[in-house]
This record gives structure tokens, sequence and C-alpha cells, in this order.
């Protein structure tokens, strides 16, 4: 697993060198900002999509700086910040370093999961059943990331033991 999360990380740091893309942070939820830019040319053509559903006051978008700078135009009332970020993460952004990703996830042997240690999908905002393919790799990559509906998921199933959560991520913060 270390050595795909090594591929992933060379793999998305040769998108700085394009320059292409970035985020903005809104202080929304996601479904705020989708209906807010439901209709917008940038949002229909993929150029800027939800990056994240990480709470209700949380939702980063991700796309081309083109579609960033033109074309985001929410309601004063939402606050947002651009993120010092390489890239547009989660977005059409990401696509070259794809292939890479994949590369790198089919080396990895598929072990059945443990049933003492559940894993959940950020990607599906469930728990999985089965160990995460290549496809599954490459789809959180390029997908929107579904914190809270994981942590929802995780919340509502019951337990004897008690809930520890790991989230394992690029950042220290």
């Amino acid at each position: 697993a270390a050595e795909l999360v090594c591929a992933r990380g060379a793999a998305m740091s040769t998108l700085e060198k394009a320059g292409v893309g970035g985020m903005v942070a809104i202080r929304a939820s996601a479904q705020v900002v989708q209906d807010a830019l439901r209709g917008a040319h940038c949002f229909e053509t993929g150029d800027v999509q939800i990056a994240a559903d990480n709470s209700n006051m949380g939702c980063p978008v991700s796309g081309t700086d083109a579609a960033l700078e033109a074309e985001l135009t929410l309601p004063e009332k939402y606050k947002t910040q651009r993120h010092e970020v390489i890239t547009g993460f989660h977005s059409i952004c990401v696509e070259p370093c794809l292939p890479a990703i994949r590369r790198a996830a089919l080396k990895l042997p598929l072990q059945p999961l443990s049933n003492d240690c559940s894993l959940y999908s950020t990607l599906f905002a469930e728990r999985l059943e089965s160990p995460p393919d290549a496809n599954y790799w490459c789809a959180q990559a390029r997908g929107e990331v579904k914190f809270a509906g994981a942590v929802r998921a995780m919340l509502s199933q019951q337990r004897s033991t008690p809930l520890l959560v790991i989230e394992i991520g690029p950042s220290p913060h």
C-alpha cells in the first residue's frame, strides 16, 4: 500500500509542472453548492466540480483555472477562498496522472478485507465489502471525496467496541 501512496504522490506532483487547475473552498454544504452551480456552463461541462463533501459548512470545488476564475460565481453570502494547491485535485485536472496510479495499483495484491477492521470508502460513502482495485484508486483520485457521508456511514453501524477513526491524507494539518 505504501508503494501506491508513493506512486500516487509522484504522479500528482507531475501536475505541478503543468500548472493547470486549482481549488476554491466554499463555506456551504455540497448540496447548496451543487444547487447554486446547477446550469453554470463550467459545472455542466465538468470544468468545475465538487471536489469534496466535507461537512455542512465545507465544500471545495476543483477544476481548470479558466473556469474557476471566469465562471465560478456564487451568491455573496457564501464565503470563498482559493486554495494554494498545485492542481485541481479530484477533477478533470488529474486525468493525466491516472495511468501512473493505475499501473501502481495493478501491482498490489488484492487481499480479502479483515472482519476485525472495517474500511470505509470516501468514494462511495459506505463500508467496503471487497478490497479496492485499480479502478477504485483511479476513481478515488478523480472523483468527489464523500468524507461526510463516509463518517455518517461509520457512525450508523452497530458496534460492540469503541470506534477509532483514522483519516490518512497528504497534509499534516
